[in-house]
């Protein structure tokens, strides 16, 4: 999940730690410029929150519908995405439906089932998988860093609330959860799964995240998307990823979504399975 605190959780909404470089250039100014005092800080995050990146220009209706669910899914305590990376999960979605890109919506990681709606509401007929413990996080590795400890048991989402998105935001009747650790339903669930047209990965740590990657890129289709919620915020997160993609001589452009952490790529036909 993005938006996490160095501190170990007292509850389950993180936000970005103080003392990282994603919290420092969440408030830069330009130079030269007055830095904005503590109370206006969060309305400079929120007004650049609102502000619709390139890509959300060509589809107002998507940015606008986008923004509506993650608000409403922000507010009923289904989703601790942010704005952008919310619209963004949603508008690629969108796009891989209307470009007739093969395959389910797969999302691993997904505390209440936020980021599972916003995938279903973008892609409505499709099968949507949600993976999650259920538990909280797991305890994390030594590739993830020294802000990664205390965390474990951390961002717990119930199934309950999952299905409550769903119903409310998704198509309930398309939803397939498998509760546990990935290790655990990961090698069981590959095998129904024919291809892949979003996979959404937001395990945290560095061996959540690669073996999200291994087990389902070769199934994203081309054409598909590949999100990574924490690529800019866990060290682990990133340090998976790049080493995957290395091992796969992927170099697919990535594209960041915000300061907090998130990133997609499209997988080409060319990429290595």
């Amino acid at each position: 999940m993005s938006h996490i605190s160095a501190t170990p959780p007292s509850s389950d909404r993180p936000s970005i730690p103080r003392t990282s470089p994603l919290s420092r250039a969440a408030i830069a100014v330009p130079d030269g410029a007055v830095s904005p005092a503590p109370p206006q800080r969060a309305l400079v995050r929120i007004a650049r929150a609102l502000v619709p990146r390139r890509q959300e220009l060509r589809t107002p209706g998507d940015y606008l519908r986008g923004a509506q669910l993650h608000l409403a899914l922000r507010r009923g305590g289904f989703t601790m995405l942010s704005a952008p990376c919310a619209r963004a999960l949603y508008r690629l979605t969108r796009l891989a439906d209307r470009q007739r890109i093969d395959g389910d919506l797969v999302d691993c990681g997904v505390y209440n089932g936020g980021s599972t709606a916003l995938l279903s509401a973008g892609a409505p007929d499709r099968r949507v998988w949600a993976f999650d413990s259920f538990e909280g996080l797991p305890p994390p590795g030594p590739l993830d860093g020294p802000l990664s400890e205390g965390w474990e048991g951390g961002c717990h989402g119930t199934e309950v609330k999952v299905r409550h998105a769903m119903s409310a935001y998704g198509s309930l009747e398309r939803l397939e959860v498998r509760k546990g650790w990935f290790e655990d339903t990961f090698p069981i669930a590959v095998d129904e799964i024919d291809q892949i047209a979003v996979l959404h990965c937001d395990g945290d740590w560095h061996d959540s995240v690669l073996l999200t990657l291994e087990t389902f890129y070769p199934k994203v289709a081309p054409g598909g998307f590949v999100v990574i919620d924490d690529y800019g915020c866990w060290e682990g997160a990133r340090r998976a990823t790049d080493a995957f993609r290395s091992q796969r001589s992927d170099c697919s452009p990535i594209v960041t979504v915000d300061r907090s952490g998130g990133v997609y790529w499209r997988k080409t036909a060319r990429a290595s399975a």
